[in-house]
């Protein structure tokens, strides 16, 4: 049985699609008109640059490529509700400049006006086929025209599963991928979005870098700021709690108690302080040194005086500027009347039971977590 209804390409349609595919220039369809056949049903006419009577033309909603045959594009029409109050038999696709492009027939169609009582939004669509779909595209206002429903749902539904939207930044909304562990801890990019896993793992590896595991920080209250920190005081830590101190110091005991103590750099091969362990502690000491002092001195034969000190403190020898020589003479003991409760040097005790700087006291404590 042959078909009924149909659409079929003009004269004038075939030679634009053609030329269209020549010159790679696509043909641009903008209008679909619908007719009423003069009141009797319509076989189309390649022939034809009109329809028989036309009722109504308005743009074309969309223009589609068939998803299941690859060679046919369907223009859509819709005909809303206040639109109508009179029959259907014939449509037809129009170019930018007017021409009639396909025509088709269909089934009698009443299309109702929605003052008369009775509304109807009327779709219509012309199924073309053509050698080269490329050739061919639509051109609307888009102002102008009318989306079904389908073709709104068909939209939404490419939008959310597409992944081609803008980029967004700090000034503009869009759409932003979440980082890789790697570039968060980067922290380069600015046009990705940080998850709070990757986010802590940034932070971990930023607290690595400002404050490593058991190094000793001067801290400025008596107790530490979190529980990931320790008094750095010598004791022993749960290495179950502090894994990361446990891989540093795997006796489970801080080897060093900063209580009181001033830190000093390494000496680590320079000579300064040879001999040191990194780590170890060390006790006060002065610097090897000595003194200039001034004592009571005599003639020989005569009291030398001075200031009473006991017999272990007096000095064994001393100058005598105005001796028989006339340069002064060395003197000892030997050479006067020396006498334990009448000259000799004196030695005062002063200072603390330590050597130090002037100082402020700190907290020291370390990140142990």
């Amino acid at each position: 049985m042959s078909a009924i209804y149909f659409a079929i390409p003009t004269n004038a349609g075939q030679a634009k699609i053609a030329n269209a595919i020549a010159l790679g220039v696509p043909l641009k369809i903008t209008h679909m008109a619908v007719g009423d056949g003069n009141g009797q049903p319509v076989t189309p006419n390649a022939a034809q640059t009109a329809l028989i009577r036309e009722r109504r033309r308005a743009p074309i909603n969309t223009l589609f490529q068939d998803p299941t045959n690859q060679s046919q594009l369907v223009a859509e029409q819709i005909i809303p509700e206040n639109v109508g109050d009179w029959w259907i038999r014939e449509a037809g696709i129009f170019s930018e400049d007017g021409t009639l492009i396909a025509i088709a027939n269909t089934p009698d169609t009443y299309k109702p006006l929605l003052s008369s009582g009775a509304g109807r939004t009327q779709v219509i669509r012309i199924v073309l086929i053509v050698s080269d779909t490329s050739a061919v595209e639509l051109k609307i206002d888009p102002a102008v025209v009318l989306a079904t429903r389908k073709y709104v749902d068909d939209l939404m539904a490419a939008h959310k599963e597409s992944r081609d939207h803008p980029a967004g930044n700090q000034t503009e909304k869009g759409m932003l991928r979440l980082a890789t562990q790697a570039e968060a801890v980067a922290g380069i990019l600015d046009t990705v979005a940080v998850a709070p896993k990757e986010m802590k793992a940034a932070m971990e590896a930023l607290l690595d870098i400002v404050a490593p595991i058991g190094v000793p920080i001067p801290w400025v209250a008596a107790t530490p700021p979190n529980s990931r920190f320790l008094i750095a005081q010598g004791q022993a830590f749960d290495k179950v709690a502090y894994p990361k101190l446990g891989a540093l110091w795997p006796t489970g005991v801080i080897p060093f108690d900063m209580r009181g103590e001033f830190p000093r750099g390494w000496d680590n091969g320079r000579g300064v302080d040879a001999g040191r362990v990194l780590l170890s502690p060390q006790l006060s000491a002065n610097q090897s040194h000595t003194h200039i002092d001034k004592f009571a001195f005599a003639r020989q034969g005569a009291n030398p005086g001075g200031v009473p000190a006991s017999a272990s403190a007096y000095a064994k020898t001393y100058w005598d500027p105005i001796a028989d020589a006339a340069s002064g003479a060395l003197r000892s003991s030997q050479d006067g009347t020396w006498s334990g409760a009448s000259s000799g040097l004196d030695g005062y005790a002063s200072g603390t039971n330590e050597s130090r700087p002037r100082n402020i006291a700190f907290n020291y404590i370390l990140r142990a977590a």
